[in-house]
């Protein structure tokens, strides 16, 4: 441990301190354990930090336990977790009837699922198994092994944060994970006794927005048990009320393993309020000698560990009986069949960049080739349906015929005819407008936000209507009404010119109209198909988990659309100088359902190489024979 200890003093840019022998302690644990974490309060104000183990009861009360068990082991790098409420409360649990109210779900008994995850204080891949879902075939959670990766202002590191290890403090928090969140400022640095052991005590403190207080973070590292964290108090202050809230953690006994690494066996941690606290603690530091007021009483809790043992590694995932497929944010792959754990190492070797990498918005389909090849051949089969329909009408004839009087089967068959038709009881009036637009298919500009358009109405109905004022149904679409009111006969078309406000995208879409008539309010609806000329995807570029050591690669599609029958457009990507653009893949052919029109589709792999760029704007563009750009994708 020395030896890590000094290499890691000569490294670092920055005077090595107590964090830094967290670290290098850490390094050395090869160990793994069994746990109980329970709940609980403190029934007296006895300091901890003096030596002395206040009174405290745990709770154990029906349908109320939180009492959690569990596995933790340690690799020297990463941590694995296995734990859960105990069986006999996640049965229980299992067999509870959920009950509504206010749009929330309550639960009888409480309970914490059932999980299973690796933490290298950046990534957190795992899954849990939701008691409720034991009595049901398909258990959507426990079959897929999630990872994210957790930003630094995460403070509870996903759902680790409602579970139990040896470094889960404060509560709710992983250590060192916790110190992320206070910025990049330099702690203070102190000296002080706890539990009458000398320790380096580091202080993080950061405002709260608005200036309503601020919230500090003091660390006793212990050297004599590898810098672990003897005390750990987080304190947050609102100014308003003068009001201060506590969370303390006492670590009570370590243990080393054979590598060398000390690791936590016991700790009591106690979480309390202290009102008036400014005229209490005038000049509170980290040396204030601080207990909770009584005759106030203190919840608490208590991690204990047994079963200390070494361990070898590496940490993995070992419950994937039931595991069907692998989730990160750049997408999902399916577990191997025979593989039986899965570890940091195999995590990356099936997900690469799939870990940091966000997946591209999937485009929409446009090739007519892929959307006609698993169409099925014209089939003459057709006949004999139309045969067995006549058959069956004759047979439905007879019946009635049987049954009922002739005129009675005549006046039925009308209706029937009527109904297929669609047209309602023969003799009744119809009224029904039809609309469409002129352009079915509108090749558009990135940039466009208006569209001028012709829409056509046809009377489907079966009687003439005058149409008295039209109207766009929003302020989206502007609808030219010079030429109302205006009377259609049935079967006759008119045009209207509208304006459609746009967004610039290739999908179907379509318009809503309401033409208001001597008969009443008549809807109708006409649908449009609008093709982008340019598109970038993604369309946003960002890595918002990216440290400097990683690398980031990302693939880029540009799909082009142009007419058909002329020349293919010019145009130029450029990038960043940051980055290194690789062409890959490019793939052309007719846009389904518009043969007018054709489409160009490269695919490009991008890899950032000037790791500068920071947090300043650049984007990809695409730039035109004239020098314009088009569309750009901000990086």
């Amino acid at each position: 441990m020395t030896v890590t200890f000094v290499v890691l003093a000569v490294l670092s840019q920055l005077p090595p301190g107590p964090l830094d022998g967290f670290r290098a302690n850490f390094a050395l644990i090869k160990a793994k354990m069994d746990f109980e974490f329970t709940g609980g309060a403190f029934k007296d104000n006895a300091r901890l930090w003096e030596g002395k183990i206040s009174k405290y009861e745990e709770y154990h009360i029906p349908d109320r336990d939180l009492t959690i068990t569990g596995q933790w082991a340690c690799d020297g790098s990463a941590e694995y977790y296995r734990y859960g409420s105990p069986e006999e409360i996640l049965d229980r649990a299992s067999r509870d009837r959920l009950t509504k109210g206010a749009g929330k779900v309550y639960y009888k008994t409480l309970f914490i699922e059932k999980t299973e995850a690796l933490w290298d204080g950046e990534i957190l891949c795992g899954h849990q198994n939701h008691p409720h879902y034991r009595n049901e075939k398909e258990n959507p959670h426990w079959k897929i092994v999630h990872t994210s990766v957790i930003g630094g202002n995460e403070v509870e590191a996903g759902y680790l944060g409602g579970g139990s290890g040896p470094f889960h403090f404060p509560r709710g928090a992983i250590f060192p994970h916790v110190l992320k969140s206070y910025g990049s400022a330099p702690p203070l640095r102190r000296q002080a006794l706890r539990w009458g052991n000398p320790t380096e005590v580091e202080v993080y403190r950061q405002d709260l927005p608005d200036g309503k207080g601020w919230r500090q973070l003091e660390v006793s590292y212990d050297p004599a048990i590898g810098y672990l964290p003897r005390f750990v108090r987080a304190l947050v202050y609102y100014s308003p009320k003068d009001a201060a809230s506590f969370d303390e953690t006492y670590l009570i006994d370590a243990r080393p393993c054979t590598a060398g690494g000390f690791v936590p066996a016991e700790w009591y941690n106690i979480a309390f309020d202290v009102p008036n606290f400014k005229a209490r603690h005038p000049k509170y530091d980290e040396s204030t000698d601080l207990a909770p007021p009584l005759p106030r009483l203190s919840g608490g809790c208590h991690f204990r560990a047994s079963n200390i043992r070494d361990f070898t590694g590496p940490v993995a995932l070992v419950e994937l009986q039931e595991v069907h497929s692998i989730a990160a944010m750049g997408g999902t792959v399916p577990r191997p069949k025979n593989m039986s754990s899965l570890s940091f190492d195999d995590l990356e070797r099936l997900l690469g960049d799939r870990i940091r990498t966000p997946a591209q918005r999937i485009m929409m389909n446009i090739d007519m080739a892929e959307m006609r090849e698993l169409d099925a051949p014209p089939s003459r089969g057709w006949r004999r349906y139309i045969v067995a329909l006549a058959v069956a009408t004759l047979v439905i004839a007879g019946l009635l015929r049987w049954r009922r009087r002739l005129g009675q089967a005549a006046a039925l068959s009308l209706v029937i005819l009527g109904g297929n038709s669609g047209c309602g009881h023969l003799g009744e009036p119809v009224i029904k407008l039809a609309a469409g637009y002129k352009e079915a298919f509108v090749l558009i500009e990135p940039r466009t936000r208006e569209l001028p358009m012709t829409l056509v109405v046809r009377n489907d109905g079966n009687r003439t209507l005058r149409l008295l004022k039209p109207g766009g149904g929003c302020s989206c679409r502007k609808v030219d009404d010079s030429a109302f009111p205006v009377v259609v006969e049935p079967g006759k078309m008119i045009t209207v010119p509208v304006t459609l406000s746009t967004t610039p995208t290739t999908m179907p879409q379509s318009s809503l109209f309401e033409f208001e008539t001597e008969k009443g309010i008549v809807a109708a609806t006409a649908p449009y198909f609008t093709l982008l000329s340019h598109e970038l995807n993604p369309e946003n570029i960002a890595n918002i988990n990216m440290f400097e050591s990683d690398e980031w690669a990302f693939d880029l599609t540009h799909r082009a659309i142009y007419p058909g029958g002329g020349a293919k457009p010019q145009f130029q990507l450029r990038f960043p100088k940051e980055f290194s653009a690789v062409r890959e893949t490019a793939r052309e052919g007719r846009v389904g359902g518009a043969p007018n029109y054709a489409f160009l589709e490269t695919k490009y792999r991008v890899t950032l190489k000037d790791r500068f760029i920071g947090a300043h704007r650049t984007a990809i563009t695409v730039v035109n024979a004239k020098g314009e750009v088009v569309l750009e994708a901000p990086v």
